[in-house]
């Protein structure tokens, strides 16, 4: 028997547990006016994320697009039970639940200082494990993009992420010291400054270059 029903009269995190230890297959669409997501569950463990029919294999990938679904107030779902289950990945529901309650809290709590999503980032040192498996994944995946120097919105553009995660995610990178922000009179990491562009802005200045 089929269980169903609309977001915002029953959010994610409680249709969760309303199934309990049930395995099946949960439908989720017209999230944000156009997504559809499916949820494999085998018991009380994710066993697939499918975002508009594309299944997503990274766990960075899952993670981020589990808390968007978590947070969604709009949308329409529907579970049924089946043993014909996807097994990309293996996370158990109630740590992605409490995982996705502590993003959300940060992201309201913190908002106000994660300044401009166009600030520029690069690495400082090593992404050595961090501990925290979310942002173990992101500084997996946003390591080659730091290492020349990337914003929030490059990395969310190129890693398919959220740009307000992504933010949140660099801000506690740079609480931790693995990434500095570039200011905009330094050179991104691997550049040098032109010795013929200094010396016409010196020029410019009537200053002169004595050699």
């Amino acid at each position: 028997m089929a269980i169903f029903g609309n977001l915002n009269d029953l959010p994610l995190p409680e249709v969760l547990a309303m199934l309990g230890r049930r395995s099946g297959r949960l439908e989720v669409w017209q999230v944000a006016g156009r997504h559809r997501f499916e949820l494999h569950l085998e018991q009380d463990t994710l066993t697939a994320l499918v975002l508009d029919g594309q299944p997503l294999t990274d766990t960075l990938h899952v993670r981020h697009h589990f808390l968007d679904l978590a947070a969604a107030e709009i949308g329409v779902f529907e579970f049924n039970r089946s043993e014909a289950l996807r097994r990309d990945v293996c996370l158990p529901v109630q740590n992605l639940l409490l995982s996705t309650t502590a993003v959300i809290d940060e992201l309201d709590h913190y908002r106000a200082q994660l300044g401009s999503p166009d600030t520029r980032y690069a690495l400082r040192g090593t992404l050595l494990p961090l501990g925290d498996p979310l942002l173990d994944d992101f500084a997996r995946a946003s390591a080659p993009l730091l290492e020349r120097g990337a914003s929030a919105r490059e990395v969310a553009g190129q890693l398919l992420l959220s740009v307000d995660q992504v933010q949140l995610d660099l801000y506690k990178l740079r609480t931790l010291g693995r990434v500095i922000p570039l200011r905009s009179t330094q050179p991104s990491p691997g550049r040098e400054h032109s010795p013929g562009l200094i010396a016409r802005l010196l020029g410019a200045l009537g200053l002169g270059v004595r050699t």
